[in-house]
């Protein structure tokens, strides 16, 4: 009986470091990308760019990519032009002096909508961080730290000393200072605006400026292959190792189009070092 005991026993302590050795074992092609894909990187949903909607005003590149993606039914947009009078002065040497005249600005703004398709490829939560991560910080996504009631205080001393009329003391003198009289040197004035209702249409326009940005899905990338796996005795026992991934971007999306995403599937390469952690077992690291 001791003995048929003693035979489970040793098959027992066989089995837990035949699990231990597999999960521990020297970076493979498979340990590799396994970590690889845990990375935010690889995950479909962390390759975004920004993009406005609401009403704001546009420069020339705002408006070709608002074209380009209204013809790709991603999005609505109408446009508003108007022209904004800036007094401007300009100095034209000492005997004329400043010559006063008026410039046309002139400004486009646009009313910016997404489509019902456009919509799909809103991102509300992209991934940012390792997907093991990413579940132990999900606590901390709305995370605002309680401040206690003493970091209302303020102390408003200088805006009274500000505020208050600075009268010279009765006794004080004043020293007399002689100044040689000088030419003074003319003084470049700023821009102005005219005070008019010249300008209360751009005006108008600009009160009406209201954004929301948008996480819009650009594509993704996709590992392709791993190669130059290494892990020799000397870095597994150091928990090291390093392979080189080749991975391209694809499902590029309208907006990964028009907002500059990475070429749609260029094959690139990357050299990638690996630690080995007891509780993660092969992981990306740094180098």
């Amino acid at each position: 009986m001791k003995k048929l005991i003693g035979i489970f026993t040793g098959a027992a302590l066989l089995f837990g470091l035949t699990a231990c050795s597999s999960d521990h074992s020297p970076l493979s092609e498979s340990s590799a990308k396994k970590a690889l894909e845990r990375e935010a990187m690889f995950a479909k949903d962390s390759q975004v760019g920004n993009f406005n909607t609401g009403f704001y005003e546009v420069s020339e590149g705002n408006l070709r990519n608002l074209a380009r993606l209204a013809a790709a039914g991603m999005v609505t947009y109408t446009t508003e032009s108007v022209i904004e009078k800036r007094e401007e002065r300009e100095w034209k040497g000492y005997w004329t002096g400043y010559v006063t005249k008026m410039v046309d600005v002139p400004h486009v703004f646009a009313e910016v909508a997404l489509t019902d398709a456009g919509k799909k490829y809103v991102v509300d939560d992209p991934t940012v961080v390792r997907s093991d991560l990413r579940k132990v910080y999900k606590a901390n996504k709305d995370y605002t730290e309680p401040q206690p009631d003493y970091m209302n205080a303020d102390d408003d001393a200088f805006n009274k000393m500000a505020t208050r009329p600075v009268s010279p003391a009765d006794d004080t003198e004043v020293e007399e200072i002689v100044v040689e009289e000088v030419e003074e040197a003319p003084v470049v004035e700023p821009v102005t605006v005219p005070a008019d209702n010249t300008n209360s249409r751009y005006n108008a326009l600009m009160a009406k400026t209201s954004i929301t940005g948008q996480q819009m899905l650009l594509g993704r990338y996709k590992i392709e292959e791993i190669t130059q796996v290494m892990c020799p005795e000397d870095m597994f026992k150091a928990g090291r190792g390093s392979c080189v991934v080749l991975y391209k971007f694809v499902d590029k999306t309208p907006f990964g189009y028009v907002l500059g995403a990475p070429s749609e599937g260029q094959l690139q390469d990357k050299e990638i070092s690996f630690v080995l952690y007891q509780d993660l077992g092969w992981t990306v690291g740094s180098k």
